[in-house]
């Protein structure tokens, strides 16, 4: 049985705290599908961290991006709200 971490009472609460990556008991071995699967995703890493030095401004890329996942999170609500009305509508001031 693999052991994945252990539990450390912090304060009042008790947390999860995984074990260190790779796994060591039992060592993680990659063959077969799991070995190819592996590498492809190293490879799609890769191609991702030669893209992300083409950004010229990735805090403004990863911001639309944010802003699309609260979108498509609040259409899960019910909350029906484009892009567009996003940069458009101004913002609402707290009372």
């Amino acid at each position: 049985m693999r052991i994945t971490g252990r539990y450390e009472l912090l304060g009042s609460t008790e947390h999860f705290i995984p074990s260190p990556l790779p796994p060591q008991n039992p060592p993680l071995v990659l063959e077969g599908e799991l070995a190819e699967l592996y590498g492809e995703c190293m490879l799609r890493l890769g191609q991702l961290a030669g893209l992300v030095t083409r950004i010229p401004d990735q805090k403004r890329f990863i911001k639309a991006y944010v802003i699309k996942e609260a979108l498509l999170t609040s259409a899960i609500e019910g909350i029906h709200t484009t892009l567009l009305d996003v940069f458009t509508e101004p913002l609402i001031a707290p009372r």
